[in-house]
């Protein structure tokens, strides 16, 4: 078992290279399929199988809206703060 201020000490480690810190990852379940956006990419699993395409900053914005079902206004405020720039970054090594 470890203490309390191990705890808080580790997790505030994590903050800095965690690999949900940085770049987008969003899932949501659809009838007969799951979308998941993964920095640059559009993933849709469904018993037939699996697909993948590679979306501009544009189209993650809408697929946001879309495929995840957020806000016009909550996307924008997650652009703007630099967060779409980053998950279309090349994902880091490691």
């Amino acid at each position: 078992m470890v203490d309390y201020d191990f705890y808080m000490g580790a997790y505030e480690a994590s903050r800095d290279f965690g690999p949900f810190n940085h770049r987008l990852y969003a899932l949501k379940n659809h009838p007969g399929e799951v979308r998941q956006l993964i920095g640059g990419k559009r993933c849709v699993k469904t018993q037939d199988g699996f697909s993948e395409q590679e979306l501009s900053a544009d189209e993650i914005k809408e697929a946001l809206q879309t495929d995840i079902y957020l806000s016009e206004a909550l996307v924008q405020q997650w652009a703007a703060s630099s967060a779409l720039e980053a998950s279309i970054k090349a994902a880091p090594e490691g």
